[in-house]
């Protein structure tokens, strides 16, 4: 029996290089309508419903350019241009979500990821980048061969642990408010009823921000370059460093998830 669904979609950031090739720049958000609809006509089979979990992005939020928006990001904020088409097709998740609940009272949870990293990291991702070049101790040179990392490096972005991101699945998959089969039901145009709870989104962070160059010192701690070689990251022209760092407070308070694993840490597991 089916008891759990959980869609962890397209795991690549907007700044990784794709290893299984796709057509790039295209909002995507047909598999979790595909899912969806097997989930009601699982439900019309049998009578149960298994509980749904799926993830979305920090990329649905706007960017925040220094102060334009408040930090950290809640997932009370009101949406309205996602930072990249990878944030508008997790949008497009989302909102099919809702409409999946309105409609056919699908229940979901959304987990909004943060920049997760830890071992067997993306290629082409940020840290994998860096990763591999302090180690061969060639990272004094990022800024000057990688012209995505110059509009990244003076970011502030909020990293997220492997173990911890898994942590948050597993709360969430253990997540399902009861609803009293006496409050009002739900009623779709079709007259299809429901006792079912509202789906829901958590910020998968630590509402913590780290910057590549903070990222870049922990490296060298243990991977020294020359004296001459030291990294030392600048803005590059016409760039603006952005800022995203999530708010736990929902995830902590309902999911009772609290990360465990410090950037410095995370690093030296990586």
């Amino acid at each position: 029996d089916i008891t759990h669904v959980v869609h962890l979609a397209d795991p690549y950031p907007h700044s990784a290089v794709q290893v299984v090739p796709r057509e790039k720049e295209v909002p995507k958000a047909g598999m979790v309508e595909a899912l969806m609809e097997q989930l009601a006509k699982h439900r019309r089979e049998t009578g149960r419903l298994p509980h749904f979990c799926y993830a979305s992005s920090f990329e649905v939020y706007p960017f925040a350019f220094n102060a334009t928006v408040p930090q950290p990001l809640t997932e009370t904020l009101p949406l309205s241009t996602p930072s990249s088409l990878r944030g508008a097709s997790k949008m497009m998740d989302e909102m099919l979500a809702k409409l999946y609940y309105d409609t056919k009272g699908i229940y979901s949870v959304g987990l909004r990821f943060f920049s997760v990293y830890g071992p067997w990291g993306v290629p082409g991702s940020p840290l994998f980048e860096m990763a591999e070049r302090a180690v061969t101790g060639d990272l004094a040179t990022m800024d000057k061969d990688d012209d995505t990392m110059r509009g990244f490096r003076e970011s502030v972005h909020d990293f997220v642990y492997i173990d911890d991101a898994v942590d948050a699945v597993m709360a969430a998959m253990q997540f399902r408010p009861q609803v009293s089969t006496s409050s009002q039901a739900t009623v779709a145009e079709n007259g299809e009823s429901w006792h079912e709870p509202h789906p829901v989104i958590f910020n998968v962070a630590t509402g913590h921000g780290h910057s590549l160059e903070d990222v870049a010192k922990i490296m060298q701690e243990f991977f020294p370059t020359d004296g001459d070689k030291q990294s030392h990251m600048h803005a590059g022209h016409g760039t603006k460093p952005t800022v995203s760092v999530g708010s736990t407070k929902r995830a902590e308070s309902v999911l009772g998830y609290r990360p465990q694993v410090s950037m410095r840490d995370g690093i030296i597991k990586t």
